[in-house]
């Protein structure tokens, strides 16, 4: 599957090196990180972050397919004060925002 990205924000722009690129989505995603946050696509594809150096908290991103699922996960991270902060919070909105913008999550 191959798309033509178009650069929307200043970190897609600098993973895709222009304003028109061709790339795959598995490479896009591959570029791409939203603070601690990245795509892993082992199976099942998810969004991982690295909370500790030997813990690694993933999300099956199939279980993510609708804006109230996604709103779930955020309130679900926001309560893990301990590992997690209001930035990785935030980089993980505009992770589903990148990813349904791309067509990889359903709007």
């Amino acid at each position: 599957m191959k798309f033509y990205g178009t650069a929307h924000n200043a970190k897609t722009k600098l993973a895709l090196e222009g304003e028109r690129h061709m790339v795959s989505i598995k490479e896009w995603t591959k570029r791409i990180r939203w603070g601690r946050w990245y795509v892993d696509h082992k199976k099942p594809v998810s969004l991982n972050i690295m909370l500790t150096p030997w813990y690694e908290y993933w999300i099956d991103l199939s279980r993510c397919q609708t804006a109230r699922a996604r709103e779930l996960w955020l309130e679900h991270m926001a309560e893990k004060t301990l590992v997690v902060n209001s930035r990785d919070v935030s980089a993980m909105a505009r992770a589903f925002n990148d990813l349904v913008h791309q067509g990889i999550l359903k709007p």
